[in-house]
């Protein structure tokens, strides 16, 4: 796995008729689910814009809600993290 709960993540592929997600940065919700012998994450976009969805073999673009979900495989997410070792303040504060 690339990718953890609560992780930011750009889109770097999609299935056919959603490659307009490409570059898109979401947030990562777990618990992973498995889709199709892919471990997936629930992404939500964080530009609260519409994002492309498969749904009954076709592509739709849809606002992503509590109702519609987007799942997203995590083998075509990209993690953004910082390089450092040292805890965060929120971390520390946390802790």
């Amino acid at each position: 796995m690339k990718c953890k709960h609560g992780d930011l993540a750009i889109i770097v592929n999609d299935f056919d008729g959603c490659k307009a997600n490409f570059g898109l940065l979401v947030r990562l919700i777990g618990p992973i689910e498995v889709v199709m012998d892919m471990n997936c994450w629930r992404v939500i976009p964080l530009s609260g814009q519409k994002m492309w969805l498969i749904d009954g073999g076709r592509a739709k673009k849809s606002l992503i809600t509590l109702r519609v979900q987007a799942i997203h495989p995590d083998k075509w997410l990209k993690p953004i993290r910082g390089n450092s070792t040292a805890p965060s303040k929120l971390e520390r504060e946390l802790a």
